[in-house]
């Protein structure tokens, strides 16, 4: 019979509350920007403002993931405050604060905590659609 061992690896301190691998990572919304947003839209115009929304989140993601990948880490601030700002005229809160984690990351020169905080945004970014549905749901 074979002696096995299970061994936990604690994060380093400072990615202690960045380092999260969840795979149901969940986003969440503002529900007074929602309103704002989503008040008195035809199903069309929700529609439309929703793959606005989308589509200008994945090109600003599709951005980091090529600087990340290039390891051109001194664009990432920008490109991470420009995401946030985003985020948060869609009322996409976790988004917006994910990105700024990366904006933290990327400025400390963190490449493992950058690698999973770029990945945790890419999770939130691909689940936006669902998430403004159910905030527009939730009205």
């Amino acid at each position: 019979m074979q002696d096995t061992q299970t061994h936990r690896i604690a994060p380093a301190p400072q990615t202690r509350n960045v380092v999260r691998l969840d795979p149901t990572d969940t986003g969440t919304t503002d529900p007074s920007r929602a309103y704002q947003l989503f008040h008195g839209l035809s199903l069309t115009d929700t529609e439309d403002l929703i793959a606005s929304a989308t589509e200008e989140l994945d090109v600003l993601f599709a951005r980091i993931r090529a600087k990340h990948f290039d390891c051109n880490f001194g664009d990432l601030p920008d490109l991470g405050y420009e995401v946030a700002a985003t985020a948060k005229h869609y009322g996409l809160d976790k988004i917006g604060k994910v990105a700024m984690d990366m904006i933290n990351c990327a400025r400390t020169h963190d490449p493992m905590a950058l690698a999973a905080v770029v990945a945790r945004l890419g999770r939130l970014v691909h689940r936006a659609p669902e998430h403004l549905w159910t905030a527009r749901d939730a009205q």
